[in-house]
């Protein structure tokens, strides 16, 4: 129960920072040519190229929220993904 709990409030943390689920994500910025991406990073960023809302991008991204969400916060983080809010 307690891991449940910490998964979901780790998903509400995700979340709000990156302005809810209604949150339109685009690209922020291209990725330096020395910059690493994994292909699971890479994958999410090119679903980005002409905006997406959090929760679409969620859904089409194949992966567990739990594990989509980091990986989309620190593309955020980053500066290669921005919001709208």
């Amino acid at each position: 129960a307690l891991m449940r709990l910490s998964a979901h409030l780790l998903e509400r943390i995700c979340v709000a920072r990156l302005g809810g689920e209604a949150s339109e994500l685009t690209m922020g910025r291209m990725p330096s040519a020395d910059e690493r991406l994994t292909q699971q990073q890479m994958f999410v960023l090119s679903r980005t190229a002409e905006g997406v809302c959090l929760d679409d991008l969620l859904d089409v991204s194949g992966m567990p929220r739990p594990d989509v969400l980091p990986i989309v916060l620190e593309l955020f983080e980053r500066g290669l993904l921005v919001t709208d809010r």
